[in-house]
């Protein structure tokens, strides 16, 4: 299975658009601690969810160790999107899941495999893990509740099993 990292506002949307279950259900899930504290605040929508879903291992906590040498160029990150970068570097993450917009820069930059929740419904569609009914609904959800640019919107739109092979569970 494999090992995938999600930051907090690609947790909070997943979950928002009933996906982040069946995301679970095909990767190993796994959230920093920085992350996990952002979406587990009391009373905030979302947290005792996630907190049952770490109880039930559907979601992991990885711990990692901040070595400066890895700050570089994170320094301009919140800590949740920072400390999953750094993770990255850390353990055998296939790849990550971040909607934070300085977080996905970097990615690019520092050549992190990386998609955002956008995406999830046409993997899930791809992979055999939900109908083509629930893909679009939770894309449409996504798109509602989710800030993204017209280029990110369209490439989503336009993805094909191709361009998401190496995000296939």
């Amino acid at each position: 299975m494999k090992l995938v990292l999600v930051d907090a506002s690609s947790a909070i949307l997943l979950f928002k658009a009933a996906l982040l279950e069946r995301v679970a259900a095909c990767y190993e899930l796994t959230a920093v601690p920085a992350v996990y504290k952002e979406i587990t605040v009391a009373g905030q929508p979302g947290a005792l969810f996630f907190e049952r879903m770490v109880s039930g291992g559907l979601l992991r906590v990885c711990g990692h160790e901040r070595p400066a040498a890895l700050f570089q160029g994170f320094h301009t990150l919140g800590a949740g999107e920072r400390d999953t970068m750094i993770a990255f570097f850390q353990y055998p993450i296939n790849f990550v899941i971040m909607d934070d917009r300085k977080g996905a820069s970097l990615c690019r930059s520092k050549k992190i495999p990386y998609i955002n929740a956008l995406l999830c419904p046409k993997i899930l569609l791809f992979s055999g893990h939900a109908d083509a009914g629930v893909c679009e609904e939770a894309f449409g959800r996504l798109l509602r509740i989710g800030r993204y640019s017209r280029w990110v919107r369209e490439f989503a739109e336009r993805a094909q099993r191709s361009d998401l092979e190496l995000f296939l569970p």
